[in-house]
């Protein structure tokens, strides 16, 4: 029996977590803590196009497997992660991860020409202050109705004309509209890579700096 559903934002339900993706527009279901971060770091990678959570049998000799997550990004390279807790890693003589599913894992993208990637808590959960932001940045991107799209479009020519600005003015700048519907332009636009921030560094706060992607700019942390 799949989990009960809940209309927004990402729900515990048993071992199970259940959410909206922001970037998939469908429900998607996680049968693990540790697969529920790694899900908020992939909404928050501007770079990450599209995925999907344990997206299909891998078959090697007599051996199969299902990994945890498919990724594709946006240069068309592709992705196969495993989430592990550190402690569950088994490793050979020479050092390698010796894990069944993992080694039928990595021979199969080997042969497909795709990524592999292993992540423990240690690579989720080290950097805890944009884990956090994020978790809350997507309940604001979960919530029901369409996107304002010419308010979206109206934040951005401000922020850009800004150079940058924080969450308060951009704000006080749309006083007319809802204070939630400007704040998830401004998260959309984060996520989409049209806005740099200062939020893998700083909590989420009306300070919260934005500005117009550009790739030679970086917050001071």
């Amino acid at each position: 029996m799949p989990p009960a559903r809940r209309r927004f934002g990402p729900q515990q339900i048993g071992s199970f977590w259940e959410s909206v993706s922001p970037k998939l527009g469908r429900v998607v279901r996680l049968q693990s803590r540790l697969e529920y971060y790694n899900w908020i770091l992939v909404e928050a990678d501007a770079e990450i196009e599209s995925f999907c959570e344990r997206p299909r049998w891998i078959e090697v000799g007599p051996g199969w497997s299902v990994p945890e997550m498919w990724v594709q990004f946006r240069s068309g390279r592709q992705q196969l992660r495993e989430i592990k807790r550190s402690t569950d890693l088994e490793f050979d003589r020479n050092g390698l991860i010796a894990n069944r599913q993992i080694v039928i894992q990595q021979r199969w993208c080997q042969e497909n020409g795709i990524g592999h990637i292993v992540l423990t808590e240690i690579d989720l959960l080290a950097n805890p202050v944009k884990l956090e932001n994020w978790r809350r940045i997507l309940r604001y991107l979960c919530q029901g109705g369409g996107m304002d799209e010419n308010l979206k479009s109206a934040v951005l020519e401000f922020v850009t004309s800004k150079i940058d600005a924080d969450l308060r003015e951009i704000r006080h700048r749309f006083l007319r509209f809802d204070e939630s519907a400007i704040d998830r332009c401004v998260f959309k636009l984060l996520q989409e890579g049209l806005f740099n921030s200062d939020l893998d560094a700083r909590p989420l706060a009306q300070s919260s700096r934005f500005s117009k992607h550009d790739e030679q700019e970086s917050f001071q942390s």
